[in-house]
């Protein structure tokens, strides 16, 4: 029941006992007020209406809100990162840290890469590498085995280290190494391809001279050039071997891998066999 309709039940409720032909002008006046009433109030709550409509619309258009900037983009989290293939590994001399040679072949490189001991248990030792690979910026750079370094709880021992797919990749110790920085030799940078399951290292040393030392897997490779003698290097025996005219070869073999020394000397500059051996014995292996 509306308001209007209640006010008039009222209305004749209180004007039954009035005769009737005295309620027409009176009961005329008073609908006509009740009328002009409910006018009014419609009026006033349509005015009401309006200015809190307008009112709303005022403050949406005086106080507009600032324009949220948006979040910058989380980077992801190591453990979201691809893992990225290792293919071969240095143990250091203190037998507790292991740097690994990560790399996706092709023109690619890898950002951001982390190492993760996956495992370490009492007979082997689990590796990956996470980090985003994208296309390389030169190709000619692409491609390149980055090294990530891990630092085991305790000496890596006889145990085996292994992929994060569980694959076994060749593992050198530097151990089997001459320790060329402890005799004043200053190593560079070097690279190698993505996929090699080899290590390389070069010194440069006086007079512009150079050693390089490299370890692969034996596999049944042979000797580069020809055999020339045969020596004790530190507690390994070495064959010296040389390609004619070009520079000296110390090569010995520790377990399934095979460690190659090559003496380069100054440019224009040659090296006797005696020569040679005589660097050799300087070099020191603790």
């Amino acid at each position: 029941m509306t308001d209007g309709q209640r006010l008039r039940e009222l209305l004749d409720a209180a004007t039954a006992d009035v005769p009737p032909d005295h309620r027409g002008a009176p009961l005329a006046a008073i609908h006509r007020r009740v009328r002009r009433r409910r006018v009014a109030l419609a009026a006033g709550v349509a005015a009401a209406l309006t200015v809190l409509v307008l009112g709303g619309v005022a403050v949406a258009v005086g106080v507009r809100p600032t324009p949220s900037r948006p979040a910058p983009a989380a980077s992801p989290s190591p453990s979201a990162l691809p893992v990225v293939p290792w293919w071969s590994a240095m143990v250091a001399r203190d037998d507790r840290t292991i740097t690994v040679y990560a790399g996706v072949k092709g023109c690619t490189d890898v950002t951001g890469p982390r190492g993760e001991l996956v495992r370490q248990s009492a007979d082997r030792v689990v590796i990956a590498v996470r980090g985003a690979v994208v296309p390389a910026g030169d190709c000619a750079t692409g491609g390149q085995a980055v090294p990530v370094t891990v630092h085991l709880s305790a000496g890596l021992g006889d145990r085996t280290v292994l992929g994060a797919g569980g694959g076994s990749r060749p593992v050198y110790h530097e151990r089997d190494l001459p320790d060329l920085a402890a005799t004043g030799w200053t190593r560079a940078k070097g690279a190698w391809a993505a996929g090699d399951d080899l290590w390389s290292a070069t010194y440069s040393g006086p007079n512009g001279s150079a050693v390089s030392l490299t370890a692969t897997p034996t596999r049944g490779r042979g000797n580069p050039g020809t055999v020339v003698t045969t020596m004790r290097f530190g507690s390994h025996d070495a064959t010296i071997t040389r390609s004619g005219g070009g520079p000296w070869n110390a090569i010995w073999r520790v377990g399934g891998n095979t460690y190659v020394l090559t003496y380069v000397p100054s440019e224009g500059g040659s090296t006797t066999q005696d020569a040679f051996t005589h660097l050799l014995g300087t070099l020191r292996w603790d």
